[in-house]
C-alpha cells in the first residue's frame, strides 16, 4: 500500500472514531508539521504545544476533511499554519 493509500485509509478509520489511526497520523506527520512550527515560533515548549494543538484539532474535525480536495499533509499542514499563527498572537 502507497503512503496515500495508508492515508486515506487511517483518514477513513479516524473519521470513525478509532483513535489508533491519529497514531499512525502523528508518527507519518508530526516531525514534519514540527519543522514547520518551530521555524515560525522558535521556542521548542510553544511549538511542542502547538503540535499537540494541531493533532487535537485534526482529532476534532476529521470529519471536514475530503481526501478528493487535497492531500491531509496540506490540510494538517494548514492547521498548524493557523494554530501557530494564534499562539502567536496571544502572546503579543
Amino acid at each position: 500500500m502507497d503512503k496515500i493509500s495508508e492515508d486515506i485509509a487511517d483518514i477513513r478509520q479516524l473519521q470513525q472514531g478509532k483513535k489508533d489511526a491519529l497514531y499512525k497520523l502523528y508518527a507519518r506527520y508530526s516531525g514534519a508539521l514540527y519543522g514547520v512550527i518551530i521555524r515560525m515560533c522558535k521556542e521548542e515548549t510553544l511549538a511542542q504545544e502547538i503540535l499537540q494543538d494541531t493533532f487535537v484539532k485534526v482529532w476534532r474535525q476529521i470529519h471536514t476533511y475530503d481526501p478528493e480536495r487535497g492531500r491531509f499533509y496540506t490540510w494538517a499542514y494548514r492547521i498548524a499554519r493557523n494554530t501557530t499563527l494564534n499562539a502567536l498572537r496571544k502572546q503579543k
